[in-house]
């Protein structure tokens, strides 16, 4: 029989700013987020089935020019 996990938690996300040969800073470039993120994952087996979403609850890319929506994540694992 197969196991069933729900799970919640937070994820963050860090991106560093870029930078030019000379090592200035590229304007507009990098930034940081906070999602709250719920999924579930199957198993059976070897065998791994997840599901998550995330939403941006606090975010900051590049100078507020980008904004992040909502994500949807599928995966399948199989272990060695």
């Amino acid at each position: 029989m197969g196991r069933i996990v729900p799970y919640a938690g937070l994820n963050g996300e860090f991106i560093e700013d870029d930078t030019y040969a000379n090592g200035n800073t590229v304007h507009s470039t990098g930034g940081t987020a906070l999602f709250a993120t719920a999924g579930l994952n199957v198993g059976w087996d070897k065998w791994q089935l997840g599901a998550a979403y995330s939403n941006p609850i606090n975010q900051n890319y590049s100078d507020g020019e980008v904004v992040a929506k909502q994500r949807f994540s599928i995966e399948l694992n199989y272990f060695l």
